[in-house]
């Protein structure tokens, strides 16, 4: 079967029916047991920088670089943000 294209060429186009559908479950406790672990170490590398550099809240610094680490390594696990 051919199409024409906008681009003013003809395209082949594949015709095939699927009949089978395959569903892939998400490994919730995975995802979760590895947002913590690399929220935890950014979590203690931020605390140590932020102890260093005399921040004067060092554990509220280092709270938030965690939270956003384990929420962005939870949006890549469930392909939300392409990796």
């Amino acid at each position: 079967m051919s199409k024409l294209s906008p681009f003013g060429k003809f395209v082949k186009m594949a015709v095939e029916k699927v009949d089978a559908v395959v569903v892939v479950k998400f490994d919730w406790k995975d995802a979760i047991l590895d947002s913590a672990i690399l929220a935890g170490i950014s979590f203690f590398a931020s605390l140590g920088g932020a102890v260093l550099s005399s921040c004067s809240n060092p554990f509220l610094a280092a709270g938030f670089t965690a939270g956003s680490t384990f929420f962005a390594t939870m949006a890549i696990k469930r392909g939300l943000v392409s990796k």
